[in-house]
């Protein structure tokens, strides 16, 4: 296909039932570029991630239908497509993941590609758009979401959407704190830390989740992505089940993967947070009224 005379190649992704043999060449190629795209926008590799712990998400489709493309410029593969469509009866929301390797950026690929998520989409019968970025601290936060908490800068990234006809709903920050070096005033931070937390025990576990905590595991997932103000866009709750709880946990040979909850006795859950990844989120909303959640 062809977009403002960039011609590229977007290919389907298929699923392999072991990243290793070689007809997994285009799933580990996919990954790849996940990583590289990763990388570039968090000034590291933390949250990179190998095939094999990849695939679980490509291999569990009960609650979403995942499909994916590569997108490749003169063979090479540059950049990926993903579209995340949940299975709920009625839903009309998709998830559009459009990621270019930092070196092809510029060229028109990332356009390419995400006109060709759009109409896939579309035939999908969605018309509820959502997607997902980073912006990399540093410029001055100018664009306000419309749910009124927080900002990020107008920045290639944002500049992208706006010219699809996004907006911007919500914004959340991810931070990191390094314990490598000496970290300045780290004395005062633990007591405020402890003082806030005041009445809550922390528990942790590698997969699978305990029986125990399961049922306020799930519970817990299923609030996190609708708790936070979420403006105009349309955001499904998932029901906290155990079925729902083992499929986030599962883990495959070799992959060591760990939870952890802050509990107060007479309430559920209030923090969680998950190794190896991480992810952030974004929203668009549907062909006359676009809406993008930035993060």
């Amino acid at each position: 296909m062809s977009q403002a005379g960039v011609a590229v190649a977007i290919t389907p992704l298929s699923i392999p039932e072991n990243p290793d043999t070689p007809d997994a060449a285009d799933f580990r190629a996919m990954v790849g570029v996940r990583n590289r795209v990763s990388s570039a926008l968090y000034g590291a590799d933390a949250l990179d991630a190998a095939p094999q712990q990849v695939l679980p998400t490509w291999a569990e489709q009960t609650d979403v239908a995942l499909h994916g493309w590569l997108v490749r410029a003169e063979d090479e593969v540059v950049g990926r497509v993903v579209l995340d469509m949940p299975r709920d009866p009625g839903s009309r929301r998709a998830m559009i993941r459009v990621e270019v390797v930092p070196e092809a950026w510029e060229r028109g690929y990332g356009r390419a590609a995400m006109a060709f998520a759009e109409e896939r989409a579309s035939e999908f019968g969605r018309t509820v758009l959502q997607a997902m970025t980073v912006h990399p601290a540093g410029a001055e936060p100018t664009l306000v979401p419309r749910s009124g908490a927080g900002a990020v800068p107008e920045d290639r990234f944002a500049r992208f959407l706006l010219s699809f006809g996004y907006a911007l709903e919500q914004v959340y920050r991810i931070s990191t704190l390094d314990l490598t070096r000496p970290v300045e005033g780290f004395d005062a931070l633990l007591a405020d830390a402890r003082e806030a937390s005041a009445g809550y025990r922390y528990v942790s576990w590698t997969s699978p989740t305990p029986d125990e905590w399961i049922d306020d595991y799930a519970w817990m997932k299923s609030r996190m992505s609708t708790d936070a103000p979420t403006a105009d866009m349309r955001w499904t709750r998932r029901p906290g089940t155990p079925r729902a709880c083992a499929a986030w946990r599962r883990s495959p040979p070799g992959r060591v993967t760990s939870g952890s909850s802050a509990r107060r006795s007479t309430s559920r859950p209030a923090v969680s947070s998950r190794s190896p990844s991480c992810r952030a989120s974004a929203c668009r909303a549907s062909p006359s009224t676009r809406t993008t959640r930035w993060c």
